[in-house]
């Protein structure tokens, strides 16, 4: 069990994966959130899975000053396509 469901009033709705990369998070594991009753699933870096809509959101980490392009840039998936 989640300490997450054990210390709030509500249950957790949402999951971020530890090092959500394509490396560490795989089909099975975004089903295993799903049908712990997670459903939402966010990850570090964008991955297409086939019927794991929902669960493979990507999610970014952003430094504490932004600028307009490097914002957009990461938004945008731009980032990641010329890093990647």
């Amino acid at each position: 069990m989640n300490v997450a469901h054990t210390t709030r009033e509500r249950p957790t709705r949402y999951i971020l994966y530890p090092f959500g990369g394509g490396n560490t998070v795989d089909e099975d594991s975004m089903m295993l959130a799903s049908q712990a009753g997670y459903k939402l699933g966010f990850m570090n870096v964008p991955c297409d899975v086939p019927g794991c809509e929902g669960m493979n959101i990507p999610r970014f980490a952003l430094a504490r000053r932004v600028y307009g392009a490097h914002l957009h840039a990461t938004m945008s998936g731009f980032k990641h396509l010329v890093e990647g």
